[in-house]
């Protein structure tokens, strides 16, 4: 799978999204044979709400085109960085759009900027990024990388251990460092730390996305004659 380059036609081994509804969608890599629990070599059906669909019969469909499901129909989508999202298992917290372009926007990020991004649990774009596997808070992230990048994107559970490491690979220049915390008492050590290594400009944000939903209602024309006097 790769966001950067678009297909038109469906082939085998692609990952496709499987959209029902808004609410309601899949990620399935296509594929006509599948593994059963007891080993056994099976078509590769994928069950729905709607039905079922044989994932055979979208190989050389094109991106976009409506199946036929047994109770219903879904469309066949190429995956987005936003659908993706939204498809990815959710195992632990999540990083939504909202959270994301306020990354982007608060570490500055623009073409070429060289980043670091640490985090419990694979995130499934590694097809834009250099993988590797290490215990940041005690090694580090290597001699090769002291002192050029821009900026450092912290997702773990104990980020205030990575800090020490994450200065030293910072440009001498200067860079971000942003930390993602879903507890308080994460936030507060982290912040603790941060202000005992000397960094200044702290910040901590909650980003909250509400949608406004427009309504129209008839309302009744209010009788006012009980209002009126006469003036003598």
């Amino acid at each position: 799978m790769s966001f950067k380059t678009t297909k038109e036609v469906i082939e085998d081994g692609d990952r496709v999204i499987l959209y029902l509804s808004p609410s309601n969608m899949h990620s399935l890599e296509v594929k006509a044979k599948r593994s059963n629990k007891k080993g056994e070599i099976i078509d590769n059906m994928f069950h729905t709400t709607y039905g079922a669909v044989r994932v055979v019969s979208l190989i050389g469909q094109k991106y976009g085109s409506k199946v036929e499901l047994s109770r219903g129909w879904a469309y066949v989508l190429q995956p987005t960085p936003e659908l993706w999202t939204l498809t990815l298992p959710h195992r632990t917290q999540i990083i939504y759009s909202p959270d994301s372009s306020l990354i982007i926007h608060l570490m500055e990020l623009r073409p070429g900027s060289i980043i670091i991004e640490t985090e419990f649990k694979k995130h499934g774009l590694n097809t834009f990024v250099t993988l590797k596997e290490r215990d940041v808070c005690l090694e580090g992230f290597g001699e090769e990388l002291k002192h050029k990048i821009d900026a450092v994107f912290l997702d773990l559970p104990h980020p205030w251990l990575a800090i020490e490491h994450a200065t030293v690979a910072l440009k001498q220049t200067g860079g971000k460092l942003c930390f993602f915390s879903p507890c308080i008492e994460q936030v507060q050590r982290t912040c603790a730390k941060l202000i005992s290594k000397g960094f200044i400009d702290v910040h901590t944000y909650e980003c909250l996305q509400r949608e406004m939903n427009v309504q129209y209602r008839s309302l009744p024309i209010l009788d006012l004659e009980c209002l009126k006097y006469k003036v003598c």
